[in-house]
C-alpha cells in the first residue's frame, strides 16, 4: 500500500487507527486491480465509503 495518496479532490482521512480500506471500501479492489477498477475510489459515491470511520472535524 502507498504511504501517500494524491487525489484530485480533498482527501477525507480515516479516524485514528482505522485503516484506509475500512473507510474507503473500493480502495482495496482499486489497488489489487492495478488501478483498472474503481479509479474514483476516493469519492463519496454510494457504497464507496463508510462515513462512520472517516474523520469529520467538530463544528465551531
Amino acid at each position: 500500500m502507498p504511504w501517500a495518496y494524491i487525489t484530485p479532490v480533498k482527501f477525507e482521512y480515516p479516524v485514528e487507527k482505522a485503516p484506509v480500506i475500512q473507510a474507503y471500501l473500493k480502495f482495496s479492489p482499486w489497488a489489487i486491480s492495478g488501478s483498472s477498477q474503481f479509479p474514483d475510489w476516493y469519492l463519496n459515491n454510494a457504497g464507496y465509503r463508510d462515513n462512520t470511520v472517516i474523520y469529520h472535524p467538530p463544528a465551531n
